[in-house]
């Protein structure tokens, strides 16, 4: 998964650069709200001792893209979350990392508003580690439970408004949905119904 989220980083460097041949591209980062339903995974880490996990999730992602014809963008996007808890000894860690290839149709209004309507396709993964450290380090203990690899569709509607010639805001709205292909299916970490959000900073030509 690490190779992977190398390569869209890449692609998205190139396709950025290519963007900016064509007089138009860019990218930028942002950061991303996810719901989840960790009903079952809480009622697990409680009855083993460990503490349990809020549902809101906060990660931090980016994302690059290139025009490919007057209406149309073709980028790459990728994104890590972290939902953490430590009580006393004990710590629980659910790791969600995604990236992928984008494309998008653009509306523009005004030169200056944009709304992007696309979607993602890539891979994802989630793991939930289980630690547990003493004051000796070699009784501290850590524990991969279940690792999943799965096929990610991800469409989304994002809105840009450029406060300058070359740098603009972004908020966007998207839902992930994954199909596993390798591992346990982690079907007790999933999201919710409620949109994913995006915000952050673009900069572009």
């Amino acid at each position: 998964m690490k190779n992977r989220f190398v390569v869209v980083s890449l692609l998205v460097l190139v396709l950025s650069l290519l963007g900016s041949a064509l007089e138009y591209g860019g990218g930028g980062s942002y950061i991303i709200y996810q719901k989840y339903d960790l009903t079952k995974v809480n009622e697990m880490l409680t009855a083993q001792g460990f503490p349990t996990i809020n549902s809101d999730a906060i990660g931090y992602g980016g994302g690059g893209y290139g025009r490919v014809s007057p209406n149309w963008v073709l980028g790459g996007e990728g994104a890590a979350i972290s939902l953490k808890q430590t009580q006393g000894t004990k710590t629980t860690n659910i790791q969600i990392n995604f990236g992928g290839m984008y494309v998008a149709r653009v509306f523009a209004f005004n030169g200056k508003a944009y709304i992007r309507l696309g979607g993602t396709m890539g891979g994802s993964e989630k793991t939930l580690i289980l630690a547990e450290k003493t004051n000796d380090p070699l009784s501290n203990r850590e524990y991969s439970i279940v690792a999943e690899n799965s096929f990610l569709v991800k469409p989304s509607l994002d809105f840009e408004y450029m406060i300058a010639p070359f740098c603009g805001l972004h908020l966007g709205i998207s839902k992930s949905f994954t199909f596993a292909k390798q591992g346990h299916a982690i079907e007790d970490i999933k999201p919710t119904m409620i949109p994913d959000v995006t915000f952050g900073a673009i900069f572009g030509f």
